[in-house]
């Protein structure tokens, strides 16, 4: 291993204020960025996993359309050309600026679909819709043209919950109508699953039956029309990993239903941050040595550079006071999703992501290649015992010693 030695960057003053210490190895810490929540993402449009990908249908990427409209054809973005279609009365409704400042597609639940062409792929395949529903009956988000089905409906038995179905119906409680989240389902026979906002609700058999040609908005014959919204549609060939799918579905959060707000600072400047107010702590490392190596992060605050350094706590709760900082549970984060580069672009070096933190500290194993280079964030809050007026300092410690020693500047 051959270690490098670097500047360290400007102290800060101020309530709540971060410098950075950097390690004393392959691994330089570069910078810290602080934002409040709800937390501004860049409007993508194109999602994270895009191998296997075989519909993307995404309403705020329509194009030609004005408020009310009724659309005909919903582009597939995915490549494969399986654009959804509709004509007559069973058009649904183009809307403009619903969800985040984005466009929809509605579906008046008294008639209104739209269809695919034959998807051409069989169990597994991955599924995930950012939806609301209106009304409380029971509806049918996706189902299968004709044959056996596989579908994804609201109110089995007429019941408050969310259900799938490939053969076999599961499902899991929610209460109607449901405002707007994303479903996330894995069809893969005995092994299938399904997510709502990220979270597993239920597992288990549900069939062999594949999509085919897929009806959005009803079922199967034209019945249990959809009364609610569809923002964004994505349907994979294949069982995405969990890396792969939290991605996604920190894609379609940041999108879709994180509220817009902006940077507290620019990059490595000072801040002042309100008590036990959850904040986005964002860290870039970037791997300077010739040779490649993991490291398990762990976030630390001490009152000096000098020390003592504190390891910042796991409060589910958000009610813990026993350290100046704790970090806490956020609807804004997706636990272990994949991090976007949000500081400044290293020359020379590739991004590559990483995790969004919001339940665990330190992060897990991460190997960096030579000349790569990423972010973590974690949501954190000042509790009441921070001291007012005092300067705080943040750093990464490498928590598994996989790194080697390290020093501060």
């Amino acid at each position: 291993m051959i270690y490098k030695k670097f500047k360290k960057t400007k102290k800060v003053k101020s309530f709540f204020c971060r410098s950075l210490s950097f390690f004393l190895g392959f691994i330089l810490i570069l910078g810290i960025f602080i934002q409040e929540f709800p937390a501004n993402q860049v409007k993508a449009s194109t999602p994270p996993i895009t191998n296997g990908l075989v519909l993307h249908l995404d309403a705020d990427a329509i194009e030609g359309l004005d408020d009310d409209d009724p659309l005909s054809t919903w582009e597939d973005l995915s490549g494969e050309g399986n654009n959804a279609t509709s004509s007559g009365s069973a058009r649904p409704t183009f809307k403009t600026n619903i969800l985040n400042g984005r466009s929809v597609v509605r579906f008046d639940g008294s008639g209104t679909y739209m269809q695919t062409p034959d998807l051409s792929i069989t169990q597994p395949n991955t599924i995930f819709v950012v939806w609301q529903t209106i009304s409380s009956g029971t509806q049918v988000l996706l189902d299968t043209v004709s044959g056996p089905r596989q579908v994804v409906f609201q109110g089995t038995g007429n019941a408050d919950n969310v259900a799938y179905n490939a053969g076999s119906t599961r499902s899991y409680s929610k209460t109607r109508p449901f405002d707007w989240f994303i479903t996330g389902v894995v069809f893969d026979g005995s092994n299938s699953e399904i997510w709502d906002n990220g979270v597993s609700e239920d597992s288990g058999n549900v069939g062999n039956n594949n999509p085919g040609e897929v009806l959005i908005g009803c079922r199967q014959g034209q019945s249990f029309f959809l009364d609610g919204d569809i923002a964004e549609i994505l349907i994979y060939d294949g069982a995405l990993s969990d890396l792969q799918r939290k991605s996604v579905e920190t894609y379609l959060h940041n999108k879709w239903l994180t509220p817009s707000a902006t940077w507290r600072e620019a990059e490595n400047q000072p801040t002042e941050i309100t008590l036990n107010r959850t904040v986005r702590l964002r860290i870039q490392v970037d791997n300077q040595g010739n040779v490649s190596d993991t490291a398990s992060f762990q976030l630390d605050y001490a009152k000096s550079t000098l020390g003592p350094w504190i390891k910042v706590p796991v409060d589910l709760t958000c009610e813990s006071m026993t350290e100046a900082f704790r970090i806490c549970e956020s609807d804004f984060v997706i636990d272990g999703g994949a991090t976007t580069r949000r500081l400044s672009n290293i020359s020379g070096s590739t991004f590559i992501p990483v995790f969004l933190l919001d339940v665990s500290n330190p992060a897990n194993t991460i190997n960096f290649q030579v000349d790569q280079y990423s972010e973590l964030e974690w949501a954190i809050q000042a509790t009441n015992s921070a001291s007012p007026l005092e300067t705080y300092y943040f750093r990464l410690s490498n928590s598994d010693g996989s790194i080697g020693t390290y020093t501060e500047y």
